[in-house]
């Protein structure tokens, strides 16, 4: 049996080392993504609630018109295209979200519940702050 020469010993050490570099890469990049998918998320969340919140707060009687509910329609779509998309890291903050655009109806169709619209308000962003 021979050992073989030591070009050979050289190629399969740079196969080997190819393969692992590329298997690292894709991994690493995948974590990436999932992490900057996380971010983003809890960034549009964050921004949507408060948008949310000022328009509950000043739609009050005016429910009628309609883009004084834009930003819950947004969070709305927002939070069904990511359920659609079914990203497991976030499936928490999908269920927080949608807690607290129930709160946020529940403020606009009858004037009352502001307080549990500030509770979902605070364990959104608690979720959104993990």
């Amino acid at each position: 049996m021979q050992i073989g020469s030591l070009a050979d010993w050289f190629t399969g050490a740079a196969t080997f080392a190819a393969v692992i570099t590329t298997l690292l890469f894709n991994f690493f990049e995948r974590r990436r993504a999932a992490k900057q998918s996380i971010y983003r998320a809890k960034t549009a969340m964050a921004r949507l609630s408060l948008d949310v919140i000022r328009q509950v707060s000043g739609v009050k009687k005016t429910v009628s018109n309609s883009d004084s509910l834009s930003s819950m329609h947004t969070m709305r779509i927002y939070v069904f295209v990511l359920t659609l998309i079914g990203n497991q890291p976030v499936s928490e903050l999908l269920e927080t979200s949608e807690a607290f655009l129930l709160a946020a109806n529940k403020v606009v169709v009858s004037n009352e519940g502001s307080a549990d619209l500030d509770k979902a308000y605070k364990e959104l962003m608690k979720k959104i702050n993990m």
